[in-house]
């Protein structure tokens, strides 16, 4: 136990290369093994020498109580500072988005969650704190902050605790921390959802208004009411998707949430102002829903519909129950109304075991629906 405890204190090396360097008992050696760790990642000599006097104050207080990193081995990256860590989680982040493992909703999360968190941290003066600071008691603070002062639903709170689980678990797996910070926090329950579905005579008011001002936005407000096609998927529509003659649509598994193929119909309504728009004259690979909500080539983010959707509802002065996505509720509870049949609106909606998988019959999309495509309303 003795040869075990035997160490020689954490010190600065300036020069080249700046590293902190300690020496421990190794049992496999049974010898002083030198441990070193570099710091010329922080720029400002100013910064590095405090990191360093921190860093060798925290090495020696452990190593003077019996710590030893070759029984114990605690990864030195648990002293790096936490904007470290959160670059290297958004750099890998941002590659799996773009491999479509994780969807642009959730990179989008994964920056502005913890950048909040990073914020907090600054104004209530804790600063770029290191990677071993951040625990429970952490956590729990900022998650009050979120819920209390910020004045959130329980939802986002719920939401800030789910993005913070995936960073602690990332954490873990680079060998920045041993244990979970999020370990014994856990979810608020959740009250029932503040979106609403439209009033009928809201939704007469929201088309009138659309029509004198904005069409392609009114397209997109009925594409959502009629197809319930999710935002995510309408910013990735192209127009060759739209099958005119034949009066679907298809969703392809690139872009479905279910990662399946499927058509939806275009009711009446939906369809004569497709061909209003003369959206069938703009280039087939055209996006439907590009800058302005126009055909184009470049791709928009889902964001635009939900932030033009706020100054739409400012402008009628709708309650904040009503939402981009209260047009699928309310779509689809009006055409169970209307076909009173609600599995076939199921399918329409693309939800849980029912979905169309036979795209395709001898190289043609399936057909429509005609009870949806006959629809009127």
């Amino acid at each position: 136990m003795q040869e075990l405890q035997q160490f020689i204190p954490a010190k600065l090396h300036e020069g080249k290369i700046w590293y902190i360097s300690f020496y421990a008992f190794n049992p496999e050696k049974k010898a002083l093994s030198r441990k070193r760790i570099k710091i010329n990642r922080i720029k400002s000599v100013k910064e590095r020498r405090k990191y360093a006097r921190d860093l060798i104050n925290r090495i020696n207080v452990k190593l003077y109580s019996g710590w030893n990193p070759f029984i114990d081995p605690e990864t030195s990256k648990s002293y790096h500072k936490l904007s470290d860590a959160l670059n290297h989680f958004w750099k890998v982040s941002e590659k799996k988005m773009a491999d479509d493992v994780i969807r642009e909703e959730t990179y989008r999360n994964y920056i502005s969650y913890p950048r909040n968190m990073q914020k907090w941290l600054n104004d209530t003066r804790k600063g770029d704190i290191y990677i071993y600071k951040l625990d429970k008691q952490l956590i729990n603070e900022f998650l009050e902050h979120i819920y209390i002062e910020r004045d959130s639903a329980a939802i986002t709170r719920n939401n800030y605790l789910a993005v913070l689980r995936v960073f602690a678990t990332f954490l873990i797996d680079h060998n920045y921390l041993k244990h979970k910070f999020t370990d014994g926090i856990s979810n608020l329950k959740k009250g029932s959802k503040k979106r609403k579905s439209l009033l009928s005579s809201d939704l007469l008011k929201l088309r009138n208004y659309l029509n004198e001002t904005n069409r392609h936005y009114l397209l997109a407000c009925e594409m959502e009411y009629y197809t319930f096609i999710r935002p995510k998927e309408l910013s990735e529509l192209r127009i060759n998707q739209i099958n005119f003659a034949k009066g679907t649509i298809l969703v392809t598994e690139q872009t479905a949430k279910n990662r399946k193929n499927a058509v939806v119909s275009i009711p009446k309504r939906l369809g004569r102002l497709l061909i209003d728009l003369k959206i069938y004259q703009y280039p087939s690979d055209n996006y439907l829903f590009s800058e302005n909500f126009k055909p184009g080539t470049i791709k928009k983010s889902e964001k635009q519909f939900r932030d033009y959707w706020l100054k739409v509802r400012k402008t009628l002065k709708f309650p904040e129950t009503y939402q981009f996505y209260s047009l699928k509720d309310t779509g689809i509870t009006d055409m169970i109304h209307m076909v009173g049949d609600p599995l076939i609106v199921r399918d329409q909606a693309r939800h849980h075991s029912i979905s169309i998988t036979n795209l395709y019959a001898d190289g043609d999309l399936q057909m429509a629906n005609q009870m949806i495509s006959n629809l009127d309303y």
